[in-house]
């Protein structure tokens, strides 16, 4: 066989991005899964966006800026024809498109897919193991946006004034669309630092800083074109130095010698050799945008979430260490590559098989498996008409919304940033209670629905011993509680 030939260059083009298919298939487990399809539905049955909360016991009534309205009726769409394989499917979709964008702006040979490919799979993993959710989609806006700029930066296409519709599209995906204002601004900055080292004319200078900066301001108007209009901008500023956001686990560190951790160092090193390389190649002032990834980097120190945005922007300082591994030759490199990405599939196969992950998917293996939810604790709650003064436990908060409507829970994934007027916070209020900072004996709940994992759990069961609050139910994933005499 030729390897050269035309069938074989056709396997090639489109293997490695098999590879990385196969590999992103992953059961939903994302804990607000519940509420997004219930918002997505809201929207089919009622033909407008919900505003307000309706479906949470405390706060009820509250209005807020739903960011990702359109990925909720993508999300419902989606799983109202084809369930969880759906969005498994297009989360491995949407993860492939991705990595396709990344690799064309960074001009990826085969043998650098093979190789780089599974090293980004295996350090993108926490986020991809979750399956289809906002976070995705807004990298794949990223791997877009970066391309649309880096076809402007080589050859001035006019390819970059679609980042104005994809601003537009992006604020109403997910709420990271600033973080693509953000990218998009500092690779205007290195590109014209870029062109002042090189020497470059002072009328090009001119010209297409006048383009990018008109682009740049045009894509934030853009994003104000949504139902909330410029509120977007306000909720996603809301995020940064909120108190509350500590407690969240992707906004927090990652913990100090944990395998995350290690993650982190082994891309900071690549980063820095990569970037090393490039200067001793001579190739920084033409290459500066590739520095773009270093803010996010050091960002993600603070705030795990940047990690995924800096693994896919290290691409480019990533090439030239590939260099010292590349064979002679085309025809090797094809057959090492091959090889490579074979052997990760294996052993992709071997270790967590993509194909088993996905069988039977159901709201009870995403309940036991992934979030130790229990139907029948829930069943008891309404058998018994327990549905007043009720805490539950906040990752069941989603569940309990498409799963239960009857069920309202007092907290879920959409509330750890509200704030009313009066400045009282569900979560602030919810949060001490669950880690038995506050004591749950002195709160206005007569039912608690808690997972044994939490340390208000040891307290009830303390109050329990004390005659203060009976244990109603019990299994394995949560207990039902009640204040005695009620």
């Amino acid at each position: 066989m030729n390897l050269l030939g035309p069938l074989p260059q056709r396997f090639l083009a489109v293997f490695p991005f098999f590879v990385v298919f196969v590999s992103s298939l992953f059961h939903p487990y994302d804990p607000d899964l519940g509420w997004h399809l219930k918002y997505g539905e809201y929207f089919f049955q009622n033909g407008r966006i919900l505003r307000e909360n309706i479906f949470s016991i405390d706060m009820e009534g509250f209005r807020w800026v739903n960011s990702s309205w359109m990925t909720d009726l993508i999300s419902y769409a989606t799983f109202a024809n084809f369930g969880f394989w759906g969005l498994s499917v297009l989360g491995a979709i949407i993860v492939t498109f991705t990595f396709y964008f990344f690799s064309r702006t960074a001009k990826l040979d085969y043998f650098e897919k093979a190789l780089m490919f599974p090293l980004l799979l295996y350090f993108v993993s926490p986020l991809n193991s979750v399956s289809f959710k906002g976070q995705l989609l807004s990298l794949m806006f990223t791997g877009i946006l970066v391309f649309l700029f880096k076809s402007y930066e080589e050859k001035q296409s006019k390819l970059i004034f679609w980042t104005i519709p994809i601003f537009l599209i992006w604020s109403n995906i997910h709420g990271q669309f600033i973080l693509g204002i953000g990218i998009f601004a500092l690779l205007i900055i290195l590109h014209l630092v870029g062109l002042f080292l090189t020497k470059t004319d002072r009328e090009t200078v001119v010209r297409k800083s006048r383009t990018l900066t008109g682009v740049w301001i045009l894509g934030i108007f853009a994003a104000a074109i949504n139902p909330f209009g410029a509120n977007v901008y306000l909720e996603a500023f809301h995020h940064f130095g909120n108190p509350w956001q500590k407690y969240i686990l992707e906004w927090l560190p990652q913990e100090e010698l944990s395998l995350d951790w290690w993650r982190q160092m082994a891309a900071g090193l690549i980063l820095f050799l990569g970037a090393l390389f490039t200067i001793l190649n001579g190739q920084l002032a033409k290459n500066l945008t590739s520095l773009v990834v270093f803010p996010f980097f050091a960002l993600s120190f603070l705030v795990r979430r940047y990690l995924w945005t800096t693994y896919f922007l290290a691409i480019p300082l990533m090439q030239p260490m590939i260099a010292f591994f590349k064979p002679e030759g085309r025809k090797w490199q094809m057959i090492s590559g091959t090889f490579i990405l074979m052997a990760f599939l294996t052993l992709s196969f071997f270790i967590d098989n993509p194909i088993k992950r996905v069988e039977n998917m159901s709201w009870q293996i995403y309940c036991r498996k992934f979030q130790g939810c229990s139907d029948d604790a829930v069943k008891f709650i309404v058998q018994h008409k327990l549905t007043d003064n009720l805490l539950t436990f906040y990752n069941w908060g989603g569940w309990l919304i498409w799963n239960h409507p009857d069920v309202k829970p007092s907290i879920d994934g959409r509330m750890h940033l509200w704030q009313d007027e009066t400045g009282y916070s569900a979560f602030a209020y919810y949060f001490p209670l669950e880690q038995n900072q506050a004591d749950i004996d002195g709160s206005k709940y007569n039912v608690v629905l808690m997972t044994p994992q939490k340390p208000m759990y040891g307290r009830l069961l303390e109050l329990v011993d004390e005659g203060k609050w009976r244990l109603a139910y019990e299994d394995d994933y949560a207990g039902v509680f009640v204040r005695k005499p009620f």
